[in-house]
């Protein structure tokens, strides 16, 4: 029944749908109840038309209403009750994050800019390692590499 359906989708809970069933069927048993109650009830006392007119309908509507979602609480509550007693559905419900066609194209987009970055720091770090084995395969010692020569050092004069 949509009594089921909805204690299943609205909880934010997981549960098996096998334990939906007894609160469904408890709020069907009180919605027969209470309407063929109050069904009782109106027949008894017809007379609040003459009393309230047109809004003794209204009121009898929103009663009646009232009576029905009392019985949908009632499934609900029997539901957490035997939910709480046998340790169904302890684990709580994590929404994932609506994924529409920007965010699919967001985020490849920041992957190519990553795969890019990525690329060019391999290149330097490359070509850091080229020059520097470039360097010390030329025989230069390390003060000709900065360009000082000997006069600034203060050696060979």
């Amino acid at each position: 029944s949509w009594a089921a359906s909805m204690y299943h989708i609205a909880p934010n809970r997981r549960s098996p749908w096998r334990w939906e069933v007894p609160g469904a069927i408890a709020a069907m048993i009180c919605w027969g109840a209470s309407s063929y109650g109050f069904q009782f009830f109106l027949a008894f006392m017809g007379e609040t038309n003459a009393i309230f007119g047109v809004l003794g309908a209204a009121i009898s509507l929103l009663v009646w209403i009232y009576l029905l979602a009392l019985g949908l609480l009632i499934g609900a509550e029997i539901n957490g009750i035997l939910a709480d007693w046998y340790g169904v559905g302890t684990q709580r419900y994590q929404p994932q994050p609506v994924r529409t066609a920007f965010w699919w194209w967001w985020h490849r987009r920041e992957q190519e800019k990553e795969k890019e970055q990525a690329e060019e720091a391999r290149r330097a770090a490359a070509a850091a390692q080229a020059e520097e084995e470039a360097r010390t395969t030329s025989g230069e010692t390390p003060a000709e590499r900065s360009g000082e020569t000997p006069a600034e050092r203060g050696g060979d004069q």
